[in-house]
């Protein structure tokens, strides 16, 4: 799968895969089979490669490759050996700050998982104000608190996939990375302006 195709963020609710997560194998057009490994840790190639599709501003740092369906996040994918492993970019970038977090088994709805305190789905900068560690339950927290979620669910009206989408276009095709919020006009602490999380 290229960086630009846009993935299905399917059911991860956990900030990284769980030790006991199947190992399967899958079929890449054009080569040979590839076993995924949920546990694949990142070497130094995958390493930079994350951060060749990285513009770094002096807010966000966006991710500018794969971008999953329907949430929007960033989406990446690196393999090693004939063994691979996708994992969303914001928790890629949080386990490259905190590797000791990769093999922790989750559990309820306190599992970890990466909040995004920007508001922007494509941000990969681990900073409090941005990306950071913390627990399902606070997450879903935050966004009652800012009228972003309500009940089971969430409150937004823009496509999140289709706005990530056009701001990693806006920004490849030599778009102003400062100007981005106010292009695509992020949403601010006002609650009736908040992303959705879903």
């Amino acid at each position: 799968m290229s960086t630009n195709e846009v993935c299905d963020a399917g059911d991860e609710w956990a900030l990284f895969a769980s030790p006991v997560a199947p190992v399967s194998r899958s079929a890449i057009p054009g080569s040979t089979s590839v076993v995924t490994d949920p546990l694949l840790a990142p070497d130094e190639r995958a390493v930079e490669l994350f951060w060749r599709h990285v513009i770094v501003t002096g807010h966000c740092w966006y991710w500018v490759g794969a971008i999953s369906s329907p949430d929007g996040y960033g989406r990446f994918t690196f393999q090693r050996h004939k063994r691979q492993r996708a994992i969303s970019a914001h928790r890629f970038a949080l386990l490259l700050h905190h590797p000791e977090l990769d093999h922790r088994q989750p559990s309820s709805i306190d599992t970890l998982v990466g909040e995004h305190y920007c508001n922007e789905p494509l941000c990969v900068r681990v900073d409090p104000d941005h990306v950071r560690v913390g627990t399902q339950r606070n997450n879903l927290s935050f966004a009652v608190s800012l009228g972003r979620h309500q009940g089971g669910r969430p409150t937004a009206t823009i496509n999140r996939d289709e706005r990530s989408r056009m701001v990693r276009s806006y920004l490849l095709d030599g778009g102003d990375p400062a100007l981005t919020h106010r292009v695509f006009g992020l949403a601010s602490s006002n609650a009736d302006q908040q992303l959705g999380l879903f």
